[in-house]
């Protein structure tokens, strides 16, 4: 796969964009948690990445397929702590990061997410870190989206979510804005998209993709 396709397939899907069934699996560590992110793509998704890259490189649909390696370096550069990747064709997407509390890492600079009492949590199970929540703002969707590499936020730009962008609309507004440009298959299919939240204390969560694109309310979860 070319760098122009690997990098729209990157900017679009960070984070769980555009994934018809996707799952954050957040998991506390001693030292901050690990988070694994796993997608897979709708058919129609599908369909138009390999639209965009017969009509762009001119590739064959038969040899798309996501780079997991350079996906993982692309990562490793914006500062992400340990990455790895795994994927399936342009059919799913497997992500795992670490995050530490006392770090820099850009998961932990947005406010993503936020940890109980140190001392508590190590009387508690051994560990110096514990998840308490993650938060889902506009905030920190924002300060996650500004730490990213810039053909990254470019990309994900091409969706126009109101999140990234701070215009105003509703949901119904912005579905159709992606109709209006993608056709109506795949405005059909980010509607009927969910990202389901996972935290290691058995606390579960889905969010409606339109919703995460078009937050208006902070979510937490804990």
């Amino acid at each position: 796969m070319k760098k122009f396709l690997f990098n729209l397939i990157v900017g679009i899907l960070a984070f769980g964009l555009c994934s018809c069934e996707s799952t954050l699996k957040v998991t506390s560590t001693t030292k901050g948690a690990k988070f694994g992110f796993d997608a897979k793509l709708g058919s129609v998704f599908q369909d138009t990445i390999k639209s965009i890259s017969q009509n762009v490189e001119g590739e064959s649909s038969n040899e798309i397929a996501f780079e997991a390696e350079e996906i993982q370096q692309e990562l490793e550069k914006a500062g992400f702590k340990n990455p790895k990747v795994f994927a399936h064709g342009i059919s799913s997407l497997s992500i795992t990061i670490d995050s530490e509390r006392k770090n820099m890492d850009p998961v932990n600079t947005s406010g993503f997410v936020s940890y109980g009492n140190e001392k508590t949590a190590i009387a508690e199970n051994g560990a110096g870190s514990k998840v308490h929540e993650i938060i889902l703002s506009n905030e920190s969707l924002k300060a996650m989206y500004n730490q990213l590499p810039v053909v990254f936020k470019s990309y994900l730009d091409l969706f126009g979510a109101p999140v990234f962008s701070g215009e105003e609309m509703t949901d119904q507004e912005y579905i159709e804005m992606i109709a209006c440009v993608y056709g109506q298959s795949l405005a059909d299919e980010i509607a009927a998209s969910e990202l389901k939240v996972c935290l290691d204390n058995g606390k579960a969560i889905s969010v409606p993709l339109v919703k995460l694109l078009n937050l208006e309310n902070e979510i937490r979860i804990n």
